[in-house]
């Protein structure tokens, strides 16, 4: 953004010393007079009002930048892993918990109406993402990440919903 104010000594607030652009045309124009319509000093105004509009003090703003370049500096990695097509999204994190839709062969068989918890022990990255998830009785079954919000759910909420779509 363009500066409409100059820090300047020789502001002494006299006719004929513009606080933004000190003795312009404009202001010659005016007779020196910012406060009759100079339209440097209608922008300052402007730009003043606006900022005093976010109530933040000096000190929040150059806080604020600081803040701002620290979050660009860690986001750049991670946007350039996205265009270069090296970002996965997990769907869960190690250690969560999600409910699985489909019954397991062997000695634990799902109730119909209920989806199984499970714990997500290991995430894999390959050409398909997968995780591995653990049912209470110890197994570990594989799932596609593309799984997920299908036969594997984030809550109890979504597989039950999609379990009473299954039966209707």
């Amino acid at each position: 953004m363009e500066r409409l104010t100059v820090r300047e000594a020789r502001v002494s607030g006299l006719l004929g010393v513009c606080c933004t652009h000190f003795t312009g045309p404009e202001c010659q124009i005016l007779g020196g007079c910012c406060a009759e319509g100079c339209p440097w000093e209608d922008a300052a105004w402007e730009r003043l009002a606006a900022y005093e509009d976010t109530g933040l003090t000096p000190e929040e703003v150059t806080s604020l930048q600081a803040s701002n370049q620290e979050l660009k500096k860690e986001a750049l990695p991670i946007l350039q892993a996205k265009v270069q097509d090296r970002l996965v999204i997990l769907p869960c994190g190690l250690g969560e918990t999600v409910y699985a839709n489909f019954a397991i062969r062997g000695d634990y068989l799902r109730e119909k109406d209920k989806p199984y918890p499970c714990e997500v022990v290991f995430i894999g990255l390959s050409k398909e993402p997968f995780l591995h998830i653990q049912f209470k009785n110890g197994r570990v079954f594989p799932v596609k990440f593309c799984e997920v919000g299908k036969t594997v759910f984030t809550t109890r909420e979504a597989a039950e919903a999609a379990l009473k779509e299954q039966e209707g």
